[in-house]
């Protein structure tokens, strides 16, 4: 049992340290990054996002949607 034990805990920790040489390899370098285009999605995501209405419509108007009920049909009908 305890070479069992000894075996897994090595298997781990040798895992761990070849991750470790893998990702440490990769320190020094980056990435380009377009600014422009980030600056662009935060823009849409912040200013111009539907999701709130579109999620109060959903929760408040369409309702619950139980199996085979009316509520259900209609958010089909709606999606």
């Amino acid at each position: 049992m305890k070479k069992y034990i000894i075996l897994i805990v090595l298997v781990a920790g040798l895992s761990v340290y070849n991750g470790q040489i893998l990702t440490s390899s990769n320190n020094g370098e980056k990435y380009p990054v377009d600014q422009e285009m980030v600056d662009n999605i935060r823009q849409e995501g912040f200013d111009r996002s539907e999701l709130s209405n579109t999620l109060s419509y959903m929760t408040d108007v369409l309702g619950a949607r139980l199996t085979n009920s009316n509520d259900m049909r209609r958010a089909q009908t709606w999606a």
